[in-house]
This record gives C-alpha cells, sequence and structure tokens, in this order.
C-alpha cells in the first residue's frame, strides 16, 4: 500500500450523538453540505448531497433521536455498520466510533490502550487500535495518525474542534 498515491481531503462536520448512536453532517471548505452519516445498533447509513431532504438542519428531518433511521425512501445507502460505511466511501476503515472519544480528548473506555508514561511517548498522547492519538492541544485540535504497514495505508486526521 505505501506504492498508492497520498491523497488529501478537508472537510467541516457537524456532529452530534454519541459512539453508538450519532450523526455528522459533512460540509465543504466553503460551508456545503455534501453528505450526511448516521448510525445506530441497527447499522450505519450515508445521504449524500442532492438526495432527498435538501440542506435543513438534520432535526427537522429526523428529530432528536438519534437512534432513529430514516425511512428507505430517502435516497440513502444503507450499511451494517459504520466501519463498513467508512471502509466504503473513504476507502479506509476509520475508526469513527473511536474517534467520537478522541475528539472528548480521552482513549475510547471500551478498547484497549497504552497511555503516554507507558509507551515511552509524550504527555497527552496515547496509542489505541493502532493509531497514535495526540491531544496536546486539545480540546482545540486532535491528531490521529496510523503508519503505514503490509496491507494499510499510513492515514494522518486532523481534527480542529470549535465547541
Amino acid at each position: 500500500m505505501d506504492d498508492l498515491p497520498a491523497k488529501g481531503v478537508s472537510l467541516g462536520f457537524f456532529f452530534h450523538g454519541l459512539p453508538d448512536a450519532g450523526r455528522l453532517d459533512l460540509m465543504t471548505p466553503l460551508g456545503s453540505q455534501i453528505a450526511q452519516v448516521g448510525w445506530s445498533p441497527a447499522g450505519a447509513w450515508l445521504r449524500r448531497s442532492g438526495s432527498n431532504g435538501g440542506d435543513a438542519p438534520p432535526e427537522s428531518r429526523f428529530g432528536t433521536d438519534l437512534s432513529a433511521t430514516p425511512k428507505p425512501d430517502e435516497g440513502l445507502e444503507r450499511f451494517d455498520h459504520i466501519g463498513a460505511l467508512s471502509e466504503r466511501v473513504l476507502g479506509e476503515a476509520i475508526p469513527l466510533q473511536t474517534l467520537v472519544h478522541w475528539m472528548q480528548g480521552r482513549a475510547d473506555p471500551e478498547r484497549p490502550s497504552t497511555a503516554a508514561p507507558d509507551a515511552g511517548l509524550d504527555a497527552g498522547t496515547f496509542t489505541q487500535d493502532g493509531w497514535l492519538i495526540d491531544t496536546r492541544d486539545w480540546p482545540r485540535r486532535l491528531q490521529a495518525q496510523r503508519s503505514a504497514s503490509p496491507g494499510l495505508r499510513g492515514i494522518q486526521i486532523k481534527v480542529h474542534l470549535d465547541r
């Protein structure tokens, strides 16, 4: 995978939810909504821009129940889980549910992690699921990096948080 060309994507997003159920509205750098992603214990779904529903706020289409899934006639692609959705859309299984914990400046308590002092890392960093998480600039910024290995590309995620 090291011979694959590097790709860069810059997106804004609005997040609402928890690791088990939530929504992401994905935005271009200029603020236009390009897609909406939702997940719950029942699965995950994706609605690309231009699908039924327009640019109305998510609450006006779905209410505030994060476990609610839009009706099948609302232009959705459905997936068994959020990992399958990210792999299909992004080409990689990005740990989006775990990212929810990382955006709060901490490791996912349900998954093994190694704290900075235990791994000889800088204070404010930890490893989880093969990712190095840097929370030294949290709550303003978070960085997550997965090094390339056989069969996996190296990935770097930078999240600038605006609370």
